[in-house]
């Protein structure tokens, strides 16, 4: 039998997997978040987010086309 860690699709696992991702987050997304803002991005721009994190870098575009 499997202990309860050990379990594929725990909630523990997602959320040490959360806390993984949100911490490259911190490393990165300030000199992301500098580079998008610098483009000149406009609204007829199109963007893909790429890479590791938890998200919070795809509302960066949205944010610099507000201002």
């Amino acid at each position: 039998m499997l202990a309860s860690t050990d379990y594929i699709f725990s909630n523990t696992q997602n959320l040490k997997e959360l806390e993984r991702l949100q911490a490259i987050e911190q490393i990165f997304d300030p000199k992301t978040r500098e580079r998008i803002l610098t483009t000149g991005i406009t609204e007829k721009w199109q963007c893909l987010e790429v890479g590791a994190g938890a998200g919070a870098i795809q509302l960066t575009p949205r944010s610099a086309i507000a201002k």
